[in-house]
């Protein structure tokens, strides 16, 4: 139970802010801890600790973070300047790469395998013409 008949503190108090009791037990606030009639807590710094529920950050950035278990779903996009995968790597839809692919072991696939012909990286082309066309085939 909590009495209290008079409070006064040495310093202004801003709209907001949160009383609390210091390491000596007298009231102090602090800038840093607001609380706002929309029922937003304003905090600029917070320790390690817990959380049990959803957080949601309402489209806001989470920005310097390392997430270093669990996992990630219902993402709409996902965009990296790198990805290493220390497991198995699903793509359910197309994937497209913009660069060379390198591949250190087996290729498996299914279906047919589409090998795009491109003028581009063709060398030493020379036309060929009647009997030296199929000469040309048979070697």
């Amino acid at each position: 139970e909590l009495i209290v008949d008079q409070i006064s503190l040495k310093k202004n108090v801003e709209k907001g802010q949160l009383l609390f009791s210091g390491d000596d037990g007298k009231l102090v606030a602090s800038s840093d801890l607001t609380f706002n009639g929309a029922g937003e807590l304003k905090v600029s710094a917070l320790s390690g600790h817990s959380v049990n529920g959803p957080v949601n950050f309402k489209n806001n950035e989470l920005t310097n973070v390392l997430i270093s278990s669990g996992k990630i779903t219902g993402l709409e996009e996902l965009k990296a300047a790198a990805a290493h995968v220390g497991g198995a790597l699903t793509a359910d839809g197309d994937a497209y790469f913009g660069g060379a692919v390198t591949v250190a072991g087996a290729v498996i696939g299914s279906g047919p395998y589409i090998d795009s012909s491109d003028r581009r990286f063709k060398r030493d082309l020379a036309p060929v013409e009647g009997a030296a066309a199929l000469a040309a085939v048979r070697r």
